[in-house]
């Protein structure tokens, strides 16, 4: 009887601890960082939708691979969908899903060089809307 109330005690602060380090841990992160953070993932989001364009209009890619990357965009403009796009939060990712799965699977059905091509011309090409909230973010900010 008098084991368990001090195995519960020690649950309880434990818990206790645990709550207090994820509390003191969120404090110490920089305003900006999330910001940041949100930035570059939104950055290589559009970096690897370009890449899967580049990848679509490269005249090396195979035909079945040009087939597989056209069913995301059909996905993503059809107005049905698994998850409707108006849903807050999970509607965009789903999208970001498909755009992930679309990658992941041309990576496996493109050559090395193809790829690398690709992924050149993308990383090459000017983000100017990025810029330009780069810029706004930069002057809000001060």
């Amino acid at each position: 009887m008098s084991i368990m109330p001090s195995l519960c005690m020690e649950t309880i602060t434990q818990e206790q601890t645990l709550a207090v380090d994820q509390r003191s841990a969120m404090l110490h992160v920089k305003p900006g960082a999330i910001k940041n953070k949100l930035r570059l993932g939104m950055a290589a989001l559009v970096h690897d939708v370009v890449f899967l364009y580049r990848l679509l209009r490269h005249p090396m890619t195979p035909w079945y691979v040009r087939g597989l990357l056209v069913l995301p965009i059909m996905y993503i403009c059809s107005p049905i969908q698994l998850i409707p796009s108006f849903i807050p939060v999970i509607g965009q990712m789903d999208d970001v899903f498909v755009i992930w799965i679309a990658k992941k699977s041309s990576r496996r059905l493109v050559d090395v060089k193809t790829r690398q091509e690709c992924h050149n011309a993308a990383a090459a090409t000017e983000l100017s809307f990025y810029e330009a909230t780069r810029t706004y973010y930069e002057k809000t900010s001060k």
